[in-house]
């Protein structure tokens, strides 16, 4: 009995000293219920979204590294976003960005993103979408989403790792639907 006891502790020293590394990647999965397919599209104009790779570290407790795929992630979620309402959905490189049309930039920029056992999960990070209509800027505006899941007990085995990269993905869909699609559809109206 000894020997296990002596075995489980040195496991979690060496872990905490070692550290571990979960990677986070987007997941069409856990935005699909926040996806309206049964809209009407705009089918005479085009989306462009500007994808980009950029990659953030969080360090949480227990010394876990997240790694989290964050251009992915808001790239692919704008896109998804805007296939709701338009037919004509592109992703091109930050080289080939067109000089008409409606064209987003987005950038995430993670704060702080936690996960304890004490604590739950915590995500704070800002969200800042660009629109240009036609190579002009409309709107450039930055959203912060401060989060806490202290329901959701992670780590040691308890639950699984996807819970905060899932609750990310809702966040970032719920900004595009609930505050950004408001602010366009405005600075839309005052290019008219």
């Amino acid at each position: 009995m000894k020997n296990i006891l002596l075995s489980l502790m040195l496991g979690l020293v060496m872990l905490s000293v070692s550290g571990c590394s979960y990677k986070t990647a987007y997941n069409k999965d856990y935005i699909d219920r926040q996806i309206n397919t049964n809209l009407s599209k705009v089918s005479e104009s085009k989306v462009t979204i500007v994808k980009e790779s950029q990659v953030v570290d969080s360090v949480a407790d227990f010394s876990l590294t997240f790694n989290i795929s964050t251009g992915s992630i808001k790239t692919h979620i704008a896109k998804e976003f805007f296939k709701q309402y338009f037919d004509k959905v592109v992703l091109v490189k930050p080289s080939d960005i067109p000089t008409e049309g409606l064209v987003i930039e987005t950038s995430l920029d993670i704060e702080y993103f936690s996960v304890t056992v004490a604590e739950g999960a915590t995500a704070i990070f800002s969200l800042n979408i660009v629109a240009l209509n036609n190579n002009k800027e409309i709107l450039n505006k930055t959203y912060k989403v401060d989060k806490n899941l202290s329901g959701i007990q992670l780590g040691m085995g308890t639950s699984n790792f996807e819970e905060p990269n899932e609750l990310l993905h809702k966040e970032i869909m719920n900004i595009f639907e609930t505050k950004f699609k408001e602010d366009l559809l405005i600075a839309l109206r005052n290019e008219e």
